[in-house]
């Protein structure tokens, strides 16, 4: 098999919100992410766990003209604050046991509500009943997540909408293809919490003392993952061929998993995608006409992109055998590996890699880059041949040539000096 959880259940919750009530901006690509996902899930060549091991949740909103592709059409409930409190709610009690693994799949609008009588500003994310919007905030995400992590460290959180470290999707750019996921008009504080229903004492009933800020623990006993950088905007477009509507990031997290086999997308971490998936996220920007938006990672990027057993270790850049004489590096320009860079690789020992030029420091082989792209590099051993170890690694042991700066001078053909000296 190919993990050694291979007999935990997989709970997955999913949860996509395109219908907002009347005079709020609707979505078009958030169910088509849920849906995608379940796909990936149950649709060979899947991820190497047996369907009747992986037990979903869907809460779905999905736009009025939209036909869903799902299997669990007619168990899915709608996203309202309820419903999405139970479902986090149920994932804390005996159905999740500590080889469980759990996803959190979160695809539409967020927002930032202050409480009456408070200046904080606090991140939530956008159920609704279908008439009136139901802000979860970030201090009751953190407290049921909180929870579900008491149960099972094995827990992966995907939030695909702005403010994603905060929490609103949305385009902002020059005649941007696509739909904003944004929330709009929202006005005035609101009431605070009771958090007393999700374990808070009664003296931080009204959340006075938790921390506030979404998943954004320094050193969470789960992953996070996340759509933007919390000053930017995750965009949504339609996909080039189907012209079915997706989210940024999940277009790029389907682009780059769909020539991969079950195996193969078992074992990867995050860390081995996550150059392809930076790179695959601008581009996909450019392509709609929207500013660039920046995907980050909350927890440890050893760990692999559909759970299972990991390991605490150094990273590292994954590397590959291209040829005899050849390796790919899985990073290339956008992580700092530019042309004669040096790279040194190791096997899965030692896992954290010692300090450079010490006895300890002993790797299999150096390579040096000769040629770098956006997400990968190509480089040659410097000394001999070697036979590249399992789970082979590498790290910058040496930088390359720096990259180029593109310099336009206006007016065309003012001497350098002159522009200078102004």
């Amino acid at each position: 098999m190919s993990d050694k959880n291979h007999l935990s259940t997989y709970h997955v919750l999913l949860i996509g919100i395109d219908r907002y009530p009347p005079g709020y901006n609707s979505l078009e690509g958030c169910v088509n992410d849920i849906d995608a996902i379940e796909n990936l899930l149950f649709e060979q060549p899947s991820i190497g766990i047996p369907p009747d091991q992986i037990q979903i949740t869907r809460l779905a909103a999905p736009h009025p003209n939209y036909k869903s592709t799902s299997r669990f059409v007619e168990q899915t409930k709608w996203p309202t604050r309820e419903n999405v409190i139970t479902a986090l709610q149920d994932m804390t009690g005996s159905a999740v046991n500590g080889s469980d693994r759990v996803l959190i799949f979160y695809a539409g609008h967020g927002d930032e509500r202050q409480w009456i009588g408070s200046s904080v500003w606090h991140e939530t994310l956008v159920p609704h009943d279908g008439e009136k919007i139901e802000d979860l905030f970030d201090v009751e995400i953190n407290m049921l997540v909180g929870a579900i992590a008491a149960k099972t460290s094995d827990l992966t959180i995907i939030l695909d909408c702005c403010h994603s470290a905060g929490a609103t999707r949305d385009l902002s750019g020059i005649n941007p293809t696509g739909n904003l996921r944004f929330l709009q008009h929202q006005i005035g504080p609101v009431p605070p919490p009771d958090l007393t229903k999700f374990g808070a004492s009664p003296g931080t009933g009204t959340a006075r003392a938790i921390t506030t800020g979404m998943l954004q623990a320094p050193a969470p006993n789960y992953l996070v993952v996340v759509a933007c950088q919390a000053d930017e905007k995750a965009g949504e477009g339609a996909y080039p061929v189907a012209q079915s509507t997706h989210g940024v990031f999940t277009y790029s997290l389907l682009n780059t998993l769909k020539d991969m086999d079950a195996d193969q997308r078992a074992q990867l971490r995050w860390a081995d995608i996550w150059p392809t998936m930076l790179a695959t996220v601008a581009a996909r920007n450019a392509q709609l006409r929207q500013r660039a938006q920046h995907p980050w990672i909350i927890g440890r990027s050893e760990r692999k992109i559909f759970g299972g057993h990991w390991e605490k270790m150094d990273a590292g850049y994954r590397v590959t055998k291209r040829t005899d004489s050849n390796c790919t590096i899985g990073a290339g320009t956008l992580m700092g590996i530019t042309e004669d860079a040096e790279i040194a690789v190791y096997g899965l020992e030692p896992r954290f890699f010692p300090p450079l030029g010490t006895p300890e420091d002993q790797p299999v082989a150096r390579l040096k880059v000769i040629k770098a792209e956006r997400a990968d590099a190509v480089a040659v051993a410097i000394d001999a041949t070697f036979t590249l170890p399992e789970g082979a690694r590498g790290r910058l042991v040496k930088p390359g040539k720096s990259e180029r700066l593109r310099v336009s001078l206006k007016p065309e053909g003012t001497p350098v000096p002159e522009l200078l000296a102004k």
